[in-house]
Parts: structure tokens; sequence; C-alpha cells
């Protein structure tokens, strides 16, 4: 989360109006008039001409920005001793306002800071020992009502640490696991493990799974380049050897550009098969890749149904 919010602090910089006359103490109830940001625990209140955002967890109007990182694993007291005024303002910051808050009862730090780069920037931190919660409100300095729009919306934040938030709305992607016997398993970090009827997998037994992650596309490279650095990264994770690679071709899985291959060699001692396939749209390129130490032939078809219900979003 740390390393998130300093590119974005490089990407915008930070400058603007005041930030001044913030609460102490945010204390609101989820009410039929908030809004959940989708991914997180979180709900605001959302103005007029603000809509949630495509690719971040947020909301957007035109050039203002809320970004929203509810880590639910986090720890708050671990991850804020980054969030200092002094820190900052060595780094070249102006911050015009600082200080400690409460957010629906959770511990939190408020911080509004400037720069010469015409953009100004909210940041709220809040949370305990169970999570850590990092709200960014982005604008330019010049533009005064998107400044007080975005300080309502923070101003408005309710946290339900019971809601229960679906792995797949943070996810870059859809799949359709009930087509295949690979069911949803878990999501650990990025990657969504899927196995034999959702059972828990562990990666040194015989069970077959699969792992699907997301990362960054570029178009004009080939994609059979790109996947292939990820490719041998997984097979190095498996320490496989004696690698035989069979049916590589560059394919269309749902009209995405798509790269497969079947990969057969020997890992923790066994004959294994690792199906690969890249898919990729816009800027966002999945990566899915079947696991089998047994019985490849059934395991190959099941991962096929299951890759091609993946849609990018």
């Amino acid at each position: 989360m740390q390393r998130q919010f300093y590119i974005l602090f490089i990407l915008f910089g930070l400058a603007g109006c005041s930030g001044s006359n913030f609460p102490d103490t945010i204390k609101n109830s989820v009410t039929d008039k908030q809004t959940n940001i989708p991914g997180t625990r979180l709900y605001v209140t959302v103005p007029e001409g603000y809509s949630i955002a495509g690719g971040y967890m947020g909301l957007r109007k035109s050039t203002a920005v809320l970004q929203v990182y509810d880590n639910t694993d986090g720890n708050f007291f671990t991850s804020t001793p980054l969030y200092n005024r002094e820190k900052f303002e060595r780094e070249g910051a102006q911050v015009t306002d600082y200080k400690d808050v409460t957010v629906d009862g959770y511990k939190g730090k408020y911080i509004f800071m400037k720069n010469s780069n015409n953009t100004s920037v909210y940041t709220l931190v809040f949370g305990d020992s169970t999570f850590c919660t990092t709200v960014l409100g982005v604008y330019p300095d010049d533009d005064e009502q998107e400044g007080k729009e975005l300080k309502s919306i923070i101003e408005s934040i309710a946290y339900d640490v019971h809601h229960k938030v679906s792995p797949f709305s943070r996810a870059a992607f859809t799949i359709d696991d009930t087509v295949s016997t690979f069911k949803f398993a878990k999501l650990t970090g990025s990657a969504f493990i899927f196995s034999p009827g959702g059972k828990d997998v562990k990666f040194n037994d015989d069970l077959p799974y699969v792992i699907v992650s997301s990362s960054a596309y570029r178009a004009g490279i080939p994609l059979s380049s790109l996947a292939d650095t990820t490719f041998k990264t997984i097979e190095e994770e498996h320490a496989m050897t004696a690698k035989d690679v069979k049916n590589a071709a560059d394919t269309t899985v749902n009209n995405y550009i798509a790269y497969e291959r079947e990969v057969y060699g020997i890992a923790n001692g066994k004959l294994t098969l690792l199906y690969e396939l890249a898919l990729a749209k816009d800027k966002t390129m999945v990566i899915f890749t079947g696991h089998s130490k047994s019985d490849f032939a059934t395991n190959l078809s099941e991962f096929r149904n299951l890759a091609q219900t993946i849609e990018i979003k």
C-alpha cells in the first residue's frame, strides 16, 4: 500500500489551496444515500457528476480523482510511521495541514499537501491492527469546486468492517467456473486460485490447480514475447527440468489476442503439465496457468473450459 501511495505522490505532485478545517472526528452511519466503493468496505456520499472509476477503486469526475486502498490484511500501526509531516517536508512537499483524526472510532491521520505542480492532494489513512485504509483525493489546485467536493466526500466516509468484499470485485477480469470442475478456491495476493471442487490446495501436493492473475500490457510488443517472460518465471518456480514445449501458438480467446502452450517437464520428481495462456485487451494482460501431475488429457480439457470463459474488464 505504501508503494502505491508514493507512486501517486510522484505522478500527481502536491499543490493547491487550503485543506484546513478538516474535522478531528468523522462519524457516519451507512445509509441508503451512501455508495459503496466496489472492492472496499468504504461507503461515501457521491456528489453529482462523480462516477465509479474504471481501472482502480474509487471515484472520478473530470480532473478530480478519489482513490481508495483498503488493505484488509494490513496494520494501521505498522504502516503509518511513513505518514508524518517531517518525512514529507524533507522530500520537498509543503504540508499545509496534518493532524491525528478518528474515523468511525478508528485511529487515523489526515494530510493536505501542496507543491508547484498545480495539483492538490488530500490523504486520509485510518485503521487498526487488522486493516489499514488509505483515501486519496487529487485535483487541480485551481479548481476550488472540485477541492470542496473531494473534501466533502472524504468527510462523508462510513466504514463497515463487516461488509463482505467479493474477491472478484478487484479483478481485472471475470471468469465463470460453472463450466469446469475447477472452482474458485481462494485469493492469494493478486492471484486467483481454482481447484477441483474449490478444495484447499497446497502447491506441493498432487492436486491439480489453476492460477489466474493480471498485469500491464503494452500494445506493439508481441504478446508471446511478454507472456514468455512470465511463463519462464512460473516454470522456474516449479524448478521444472527436461522441459518439452508443445502446441505453442498465437490464437484468440473471446475475440482477445492470445498465446497458449503446453509445457511438460519434471517438477518435484514427477512429470508435470503446465497449460499456459495469456490474453490481452487494451492495457491489461491476463495470465492463466493450469498445473497438473496426472490425468493430463482430462485436466487439459478442463483448463481450457475454464479459460474460455475469461472476459477482460
